[in-house]
């Protein structure tokens, strides 16, 4: 069996063969960036943050992300190569207004400027807004024991005139309130949706008098809400007033209608509701390839290595598109289930990631992807669950070899789901032994992960797959072969193969 190493782009938690100075020098960070910085659709929705940092190449950092609620992300290390951009993503499921900000530790350390971001998600959903924008009720809100409130003169209502109360004082009815939705820049749209727009709808709130307080939001056909608005209708002031609502939205071919929903007073009322219609032209199919990097594996269920990403099966994704830039709408499909739909956006020809399932029962392991309704071939990895006693001997190795190629061409950042694997195959004529490392040089620096074993068990030539799991949070690129038992008069190493991320939002 083969185990597989988790491990950071920084390679945390394995032994350094020529290691990465310590922090030595000045290091500077830019302003973080938020993408997308204002969304508005359906949710859960990720969020890319991203910041670059410059400093002595080699130098060693140490730095987390700071986050609007207070708290902080776990902190991670990177080795600068001169100007490293170090990733985060989050997925929110709720309406979310806040900020994140990149702060490396240390003597020397520095922050980023906050980047500020909002998600307004479709459909029912719990409002949670920025804790430093949250409106709290003063001492003043109740009246002094020794003031008498007054009821302000009322523009009469056009039904009749003010009522008197069980005293005789005159108050003023309850005001009522109407709304119209006027208009919808790009509301009738048909063109490229590469680019996120900017997209304006424009409204009028009408009350039966004034003073009055309306509370309202900004509905859609597809079960869209805005987060609750507050309008003041001052005394003396206009009783209709021009209301707004812009966000910042990556268009998909949609159509539908929007409108204004009056919450208070007087309950809900909603205003006309306005059409819209988009159809996007840069929509495109695209050719997806998905291969199993482990297509089998034997051994104890699940696996008794305790490393990251040890009991993993992993998929190489490759979306290659018809044309760019393009927008590819997919589904994963695990075992003949179809999974959420995903979005991802090409600015180049292809994209690749890798997909991955942890071990835990015997039997087969099937993933395709799913475009517009058309299903990949499929990709299986056959599991093997077996205990006993592994050989002590080492076996007589026939050739070993890794990809010559190892490219992701995705998201970035500390989520498990978008890890990165370098593949090795190890063909020994068993049964027997055969301890391995990775060996990883970046040019300024070599790394080497943990020394692992391949266990066969066998007569007769077999192969087993190593396999490296790499946590992608910044471009970087490595030559990367196998060594087998490393430190003996036996070496024997691989060919060599290349390791690159570019990092996309």
């Amino acid at each position: 069996m083969i185990a597989i190493l988790a491990m950071g782009t920084a390679i945390g938690g394995v032994a350094v063969a020529t290691p990465a100075t310590a922090a030595s020098g000045p290091v500077t960070v830019s302003a973080a960036k938020a993408s997308p910085a204002r969304y508005n659709g359906d949710c859960p929705v990720n969020v890319s943050f991203a910041a670059v940092v410059k400093g002595r190449p080699g130098t060693k950092i140490k730095y987390r992300w700071l986050r609007g609620d207070g708290a902080a992300g776990a902190v991670r290390t990177a080795v600068l190569t001169g100007r490293v951009t170090l990733w985060d993503r989050r997925t929110f499921t709720t309406d979310t207004r806040s900020w994140q900000a990149l702060q490396v530790l240390g003597a020397r350390g520095r922050t980023s400027k906050k980047v500020r971001f909002q998600v307004s998600c479709q459909g029912s959903v719990t409002v949670q807004p920025d804790p430093a924008s949250t409106v709290r009720p003063t001492s003043s809100a109740s009246p002094s024991p020794t003031r008498t409130p007054s009821v302000p003169p009322a523009t009469p209502a056009p039904n009749g005139t003010p009522r008197p109360t069980a005293s005789g004082t005159p108050t003023a009815p309850q005001a009522t309130a109407s709304a119209t939705v006027t208009g919808i820049n790009r509301g009738d749209y048909e063109g490229p949706c590469w680019t996120p727009f900017y997209w304006n709808t424009t409204g009028t709130l009408k009350v039966s008098r004034v003073p009055a307080t309306v509370k309202y939001r900004w509905i859609d056909s597809n079960g869209w809400k805005s987060q609750e608005q507050t309008r003041e209708f001052t005394q003396g002031g206009a009783a209709e007033v021009p209301v707004n609502y812009e966000e910042r939205v990556a268009f998909d071919t949609r159509s539908g209608w929007r409108a204004i929903e009056i919450l208070s007073p007087a309950g809900s009322v909603v205003s006309n509701k306005f059409p819209y219609a988009i159809k996007c032209t840069d929509a495109t199919d695209a050719t997806v390839t998905v291969t199993a990097l482990r297509p089998n594996y034997r051994g104890p269920c699940p696996p008794a290595d305790s490393d990251e990403g040890a009991a993993d099966l992993p998929f190489s994704v490759r979306f290659e598109a018809e044309k760019k830039p393009a927008i590819v709408k997919f589904r994963r499909i695990w075992n003949g289930v179809p999974g959420p739909v995903e979005e991802v956006r090409l600015n180049e020809m292809h994209r690749s990631f890798t997909a991955h399932r942890p071990i835990t029962e015997g039997g087969v392991v099937s993933l395709a992807i799913e475009v517009n309704g058309v299903r990949s071939e499929v990709a299986t990895s056959t599991v093997t669950c077996e205990d006993g006693t592994p050989p002590t001997a080492d076996a007589q190795v026939e050739s070993v070899k890794v990809a010559k190629e190892s490219l992701y061409l995705y998201y970035c950042g500390w989520n498990a789901d978008y890890r990165q694997y370098l593949s090795g195959d190890i063909t020994a004529k068993g049964p027997g032994r055969v301890p391995y490392r990775w060996v990883l040089d970046f040019g300024s620096y070599t790394r080497t992960s943990a020394v692992r074993t391949a266990f066969f068990h066998d007569q007769g030539p077999r192969t087993e797959h190593a396999v490296l799991g790499m946590q992608p949070t910044y471009n970087t690129s490595a030559s990367v072969w196998l060594e087998l038992f490393p430190g003996t008069p036996k070496a024997v190493k691989s060919n060599v193969g290349n390791y690159k991320v570019s990092c996309r939002l």
